[in-house]
């Protein structure tokens, strides 16, 4: 009946009424400041951040239900959605009770103009007789209105739980020998990923399985995606599973989808989904995207996560992100680690261009050029041409930026930059170091760069990997148990602020000091997958088992340590082994490795680097060969390449340049099943 509520109550941040026979429920922001709404903690935490904690968007049913939980599995309801929301509860309290005693996630289409009947599956979870129930939608939606037109609850079959991917088990696992990390240590980081695992799908929009951070992030009825830590989980865990890996690279273009300017939402929870916006989070999305596009047998899909990147770029390339003036990219909190806390979360949008930003923007536009330079020659598309190219002048325009704006000549060191006020932020943060990735940094600046870097008194250099901030800085602080909130900019170790800087190494040509500092930071790491780590001691903070630092640990040693690349679009198998000094004259091995083809290609890699500076390697590739060609390549570190040769004695043609690659020589061979080299 018009008007009629049955006895179902709700809160005050809804209103709430029934009009032609369906209740009608308008979600109310408690917030109409504008300046309030506009700033970025709005646009990421909603209401919450400004502290309405304890309002939410509740229907609740009337009391003395008398439902009995062995009858019972599903509470269905038939929902007009007009409104971001795709994730809602079903909260219980069971009779005799107060507070509530479980609840159940369910999912929804946002923003659909239609009708839909959706199940909250809660299955085994009630107990007792249930008196009452509340449906409760997320108080971070800022916007939106949402019909029930009916509700109830019934018996059914029990929910199958969906396949859950492999990503630790013996079967995908590599093995390896290396001195001092030991194969239960190695393994033990996948398994950390298994635990970061969410296979309750679709997530907040996300419909397929996919990493969380780890810890108290995104636990029980409240997991979620993160653009930053599921990015990075795919580092270590496309080794393992290819697929798992394509197939969140297909969940980030759906919830992209969901939003109209191409912004990827920094999490699942995000209050200003399914609208335009002005933040997302440190975009680390364009390497993991990049890694698989370039990994992938599947040329279409290829073409599916250049179209994902493009969005994402041309969002970081508009005026909401870029200034007109300088041509550099502004970040806010969530998008740039290179801010103390309070001014990252405060400060206004468009003002300060991090260094970080800049650099993986610029980034992105250089690897989002690549796959657009590839799919043009593939499938003959003149449009995906001409767009690589302006991508790539875009890269050099940020470059330029980046040398221009944001590096200082007295000091030798890039630092944020006001664009508004037009002055660097004389801040030395470990971010300082990234323009040397692509080389963005031309030969004079690394120099200077590198004296730095190779201070001990400034980023620790030799003693742990690099702290966030420099030691001389004023707030430079080491975390405590009490007080890590600071631990993004201040003093603590990361994987995430570390692999970059070895990444920068190499681009630069100087692969002696990205062996070491990859070294360094696999054994900081190892069996100690924390979220970070005290600089003095290496003691592990924060979230004690965290998804991306077990899946950078896992990328460092496959990738740098012992320099594995493989890449579907150039047809290369590459093997570039870093080995550190402490290393040298040791026997390594890494066996068993998934090559990510169809074939079920398996790489077993051994290798030995004398102190005389001969080195001995020996490939096996089991399976069906890759098609392509082998690269096996040294750093030269300022020696001469004398000589290869291989199992026969015979000396091979050697090779002064590979793609991508300055410092480096050796060989380039048909693939082959497997052959020996010596490097002398």
């Amino acid at each position: 009946m018009s008007g009629d509520i049955e006895g179902w109550k709700a809160s005050s941040s809804i209103s709430a009424v029934v009009m032609g026979g369906a209740l009608w429920l308008k979600l109310l922001p408690p917030i109409t400041d504008p300046e309030r709404l506009r700033s970025s903690q709005y646009q990421t935490n909603g209401p919450h951040h400004f502290g309405y904690h304890d309002q939410e968007y509740d229907l609740e049913s009337p009391p003395a239900l008398g439902i009995p939980a062995n009858a019972v599995k599903k509470v269905r309801m038939r929902i007009m959605n007009l409104s971001p929301v795709t994730d809602a509860y079903v909260f219980w309290c069971a009779a005799g009770q107060t507070d509530f005693a479980g609840a159940a996630r369910f999912t929804l289409k946002a923003d659909l103009k239609e009708w839909q009947e959706v199940i909250c599956h809660v299955d085994d979870k009630w107990g007792r007789t249930i008196d009452q129930i509340v449906i409760r939608f997320p108080f971070s939606t800022p916007r939106g209105d949402i019909w029930i037109d009916w509700l109830e609850i019934s018996d059914g079959p029990q929910r199958v739980p969906p396949p859950r991917p492999d990503l630790c088990s013996d079967r995908v696992v590599p093995r390896i020998k290396v001195p001092g990390i030991s194969q239960a240590d190695f393994r033990e980081a996948f398994k950390v990923l298994d635990e970061c695992l969410v296979t309750d799908v679709p997530v907040y929009g996300f419909p397929y399985p996919v990493i969380r951070p780890g810890g108290g992030y995104g636990v029980g009825i409240y997991e979620d995606w993160w653009e930053i830590d599921s990015s990075l989980a795919l580092a270590g865990a496309k080794w393992v599973n290819q697929g798992f890996a394509e197939d969140v690279m297909r969940g980030f273009g759906v919830v992209q989808a969901q939003n109209p300017d191409g912004r990827i939402d920094p999490f699942g929870r995000s209050a200003f989904r399914g609208q335009v916006g002005e933040v997302s989070q440190f975009p680390v999305f364009f390497e993991a995207a990049y890694d698989v596009a370039r990994r992938t047998s599947d040329q279409r899909f290829s073409q599916e996560i250049y179209l994902t990147m493009k969005r994402y770029l041309d969002w970081w390339l508009s005026p909401v992100k870029r200034d007109s003036g300088t041509g550099l990219v502004t970040g806010v909190h969530e998008e740039t680690f290179g801010e103390p806390f309070d001014v990252a979360i405060d400060g206004l949008s468009q003002t300060i261009a991090p260094v970080d930003d800049n650099v993986h923007v610029a980034l992105g536009c250089s690897l989002t050029a690549r796959i657009g330079h590839y799919l043009a020659a593939e499938f003959k598309l003149g449009e995906y041409e001409k767009e690589a190219q302006a991508y790539d002048k875009v890269f050099e325009e940020i470059k330029e930026a980046i040398n221009t704006y944001l590096w200082s000549e007295e000091d030798g060191a890039y630092y944020n930059f006001n664009v508004k006020e037009r002055t660097q932020r004389r801040r030395l943060i470990c971010s300082t170091f990234e323009p040397m990735r692509l080389r963005m940094a031309p030969p004079d600046k690394v120099e200077r760069l590198l004296s730095r870097l190779l201070d001990p008194a400034l980023f620790n250099w030799g003693k742990l990997p690099m702290t966030t901030l420099a030691k001389t800085e004023k707030d430079y602080k080491e975390a405590t148990d009490e007080d890590n909130g600071r631990s993004w900019f201040a003093g603590d170790v990361w994987t995430i602020r570390n692999l970059p800087i070895i990444a920068g190494l190499e681009d630069s040509g100087r692969h002696d000091l990205a062996a070491e500092l990859a070294w360094t930071t696999v054994k900081a790491f190892n069996h100690n997958y924390c979220e970070l780590l005290v600089p003095s001691t290496g003691e592990g903070h924060g979230v004690r088992r965290y998804a991306f630092s077990a899946s950078q640990y896992i990328q460092a040693i496959i990738e740098h340590v012992f320099g594995v690349d493989y890449d579907q679009m150039r047809r290369t198998l590459r093997v570039v082994p870093r080995i550190p000094v402490e290393l040298k004259g040791q026997d390594l091995s890494l066996c068993d490795l998934m090559l990510p083809s169809s074939s079920g290609s398996r790489l077993a890699l051994e290798m030995r680097h004398g102190r005389d500076g001969e080195t001995r390697i020996a490939i096996e590739i089991t399976g069906q060969l890759p098609e392509g060609n082998l690269e096996v390549l040294m750093p030269r570190n300022g020696r001469k390449l004398q000589e290869v040769v291989d199992d026969q004695r015979q000396a091979l043609p050697l090779i002064w340049e590979a793609e991508g690659l300055t410092g480096v020589a050796g060989v380039r061979l048909p693939m082959r099943s497997s052959i020996r080299l010596v490097f002398r």
